[in-house]
């Protein structure tokens, strides 16, 4: 909203009589004839809160309708707004000169973000060194002109997809996605739809966003699905559209009449449009195993190179079965297609619960060189997530067969960590069937009822499934899981029919371990006793002193445990040991020890691996992890016994 018009808004809002348009005038040193095209303009405006401007011949004007509701509305939304952090701010500055597509007063960002036109200045300078210079920003050009004000000018694909990335650099994708799936607006959404400018409402995008799931047959993952939720919002916001100079360097999966049978009837005569649609369909990543999705035509050769490079390298015993190849296609497709588009990709990252071992490097550096060479764009570790949990597991679909607790996994990402989790419960659970493995997105009442699902396994909480749920906490670790599941299957009923899956093994791959490395982790393996335990708060910081005596390499350390916190903190409630790990370039060797305390008893593990850690240093770590799930007493001794001690049992653990 113009900075003109939030003043008018306001001297209204003060006083319940009629305000005269000379009045307004004077107060905005403004014409009348301009106080009134700004009164119809706000007029429109306000009509979406179900408020209306009465006038008066001779008197002016005043607000009427549901004034108490816009006061509620206004104040959430400045005081969200108010609340945001420097970089959250200047990512709403972005996004609200993207879709505004006028030069903006930087007193209309000060009045909406509540800061002084010095911050806005200082926040948008910062912003082209920064924020403006990275991504799908470059495309974009940000003019600051002193007197005048600020805009951003680019493609309307370019303009779409830098709000789109603001959006979700504002409000985690998968927080949103979980809202929308529910069947729930998201308050911190809502409020800054509204601010920034946006007005297409939550039923209209959503219906759009089940008609795209018919018409393509597909479901898509948590975060795709909120993407496609927030680019429906732009497209439904903007209906007069843009002719688009962007260049798409690679045709679109989906075809024209799949997009066309998803616009709106006022949209399907926009040829440009409906281009726009497909390319965005094209991108997104499934969320089942049933079907091959939208695939690039040129991706199966590079799946069928990489099963080839893995297979002669050793790093996988078997060929790729066709469900699983068929995923590994459409999760690399819709990879290329978001780098090559602009569109912003998940930052996925299980090396918490499924470590870069040699296999996931081998996969990185086959798969970059190959999409590099044919489509010239780089792949980052995290890209790669989804392909090193996919062939870890090694199992994609395999028919259920005879046992009894008929189990179906979920994950909120998509299927890549849920394909992982189905694998460890088929390996050390002998009396359950993994039936289906499925997005969050696609779950519904009516499909477990049709698989006859006796339990889901998930990680996101839901309560109204129907059926008993086991919820997986993040970040995942095999053998917490394990552990947990373990315990919840031994409480949970046993169903009353029996169903059958023949038994398998693990879709893993042994990989052996240096015993020279592992002595000499365990040989340097300390223990520190202390009187009182550390404060929660303290403890990162603790541990980094503890290791190092640089002020500026201990800071590193910190930072390093509590971004890998952030993550979520792992605990073993069975034994009372916390676990802090991490990756950090500040050490050159795998570190291990112990922070003991008496009152009361508390029990710190920390690991610590260097930022470029071998395989026989991560797998010597693993070791010790694996000891607290698969043996008791391990844990026993880590609580109570004496350095020596503890020493001797590590040493025992080296096969």
């Amino acid at each position: 909203m113009k900075l003109r018009l939030e003043r008018i808004l306001e001297l209204l809002l003060s006083s319940n009589s009629y305000v005269s348009i000379q009045d307004l005038a004077l107060h905005l040193n403004t014409g009348e004839r301009t106080i009134f095209r700004d009164i119809g303009e706000l007029s429109y405006n306000l009509s979406k809160y179900d408020v209306v401007i009465e006038k008066k011949h001779g008197s002016g004007i005043r607000l009427g309708g549901n004034v108490e509701n816009l006061c509620r509305r206004r104040g959430g939304i400045k005081s969200y707004l108010a609340d945001l952090t420097p970089l959250k701010r200047q990512y709403a500055e972005i996004v609200y000169l993207c879709n505004i597509r006028r030069t903006v007063k930087l007193g209309e960002l000060a009045n909406l973000l509540q800061v002084s036109d010095s911050c806005v200045s200082a926040d948008l300078h910062d912003a082209s060194r920064s924020i403006m210079k990275d991504g799908v920003f470059v495309r974009l050009s940000l003019e600051c002109r002193r007197g005048i004000g600020a805009e951003i000018s680019g493609s309307e694909w370019y303009l779409r997809m830098s709000a789109l990335s603001g959006i979700i650099a504002i409000i985690p994708a998968e927080e949103l996605g979980r809202a929308l799936i529910n069947n729930t607006e998201n308050a911190e959404l809502k409020q800054l739809q509204i601010a920034l400018g946006f007005t297409a409402g939550y039923d209209r995008i959503m219906s759009i966003i089940r008609r795209a799931e018919q018409e393509t047959d597909s479901y898509y993952s948590l975060f795709d699905f909120s993407l496609f939720y927030l680019y429906m919002c732009m497209t439904l916001s903007h209906p007069e559209g843009t002719d688009d100079t962007a260049v798409f360097p690679i045709e679109p999966a989906v075809s024209e009449k799949a997009a066309a049978d998803i616009l709106t009837p006022e949209q399907i005569d926009r040829p440009e449009e409906i281009f726009r649609l497909r390319c965005f369909l094209s991108a997104l990543e499934p969320a089942q195993l049933s079907g091959q999705g939208y695939i690039h035509a040129d991706i199966a050769p590079l799946v069928d190179h990489l099963e080839t490079e893995l297979l002669e390298n050793r790093n996988i015993h078997a060929p790729f079965e066709t469900g699983l190849r068929n995923l590994l296609c459409s999760i690399l497709s819709s990879v290329i297609y978001k780098k090559m588009y602009g569109i912003p990709c998940s930052e996925r990252d299980y090396s918490a619960g499924v470590p870069v071992r040699q296999t996931g490097m081998a996969i990185r550096q086959i798969l970059s060189l190959l999409v590099k060479n044919r489509y010239g764009v780089e792949l980052m570790l995290r890209d790669i997530e989804p392909f090193r949990v996919l062939i870890k597991a090694a199992d994609a679909v395999r028919p259920p067969g005879n046992r009894r607790v008929r189990v179906a996994v979920s994950c909120f990402e998509g299927i890549c960590l849920a394909q992982l989790i189905a694998s460890v419960l088929r390996q050390y659970f002998q009396d359950i069937a993994v039936v289906d493995i499925v997005g969050a997105v696609a779950l519904t009442s009516g499909y477990l009822e049709n698989r006859h699902i006796d339990l889901l396994v998930s990680t996101m909480e839901i309560n109204d499934a129907g059926i008993p749920c086991f919820f997986v906490r993040p970040p995942f670790s095999e053998e917490t899981f394990r552990s947990e599941f373990a315990s919840y299957l031994s409480r949970m009923p046993v169903p009353g029919t029996d169903s059958s899956e023949a038994p398998d093994t693990d879709g893993g791959f042994a990989e052996k371990i240096s015993p020279e490395k592992a002595e000499s982790i365990f040989s340097s393996f300390k223990v520190t006793e202390l009187q009182r335990p550390v404060k929660e708060r303290k403890i990162t910081a603790y541990i980094a002193m503890l290791l190092l005596d640089e002020k500026a390499s201990r800071q590193k350390l910190k930072n390093d445990f509590d971004r890998r916190e952030e993550g979520g903190s792992v605990y073993l409630e069975m034994h009372n040991i916390r676990l802090f790990h991490c990756r950090s370039s500040v050490v050159s060797k795998p570190v291990a020890g112990l922070i003991r305390s008496c009152r009361p008893v508390t029990t710190v593990l920390y690991l610590v691996a260097p930022e470029k850690a071998t395989h026989d240093e991560l797998s010597a770590l693993s070791l010790i992890t694996s000891a607290l799930i698969e043996r008791p007493d391990f844990a026993e001794t880590l609580r109570k016994e004496t350095d020596a001690e503890i020493r001797r049992q590590l040493f025992s653990l080296i096969p």
